[in-house]
């Protein structure tokens, strides 16, 4: 009984070890591939697009001050 118990938790330890291990090497490639990169570059451009101008708007003063003397 204890036999089976054992070989169960061994077959199970195996199994959850070659499927992290398989799922580690994909999600590497994922992540070193070039369609993953431009992915990533596109959401981030995307969003600075939309954001950038409004703050700089924002930011930018209506008038300035008097220049400083040399």
């Amino acid at each position: 009984m204890i036999r089976k118990i054992l070989d169960a938790c061994a077959v199970t330890g195996i199994i959850v070890s070659a499927s992290l291990a398989g799922g580690s090497f994909y999600l590497y490639k994922y992540v070193t591939s070039p369609h993953f990169e431009t992915e990533v570059k596109n959401k981030l451009m995307g969003d600075l697009n939309k954001k950038l101008p409004s703050s700089i708007k924002q930011q930018l003063p209506k008038t300035t001050g008097l220049g400083l003397p040399m």
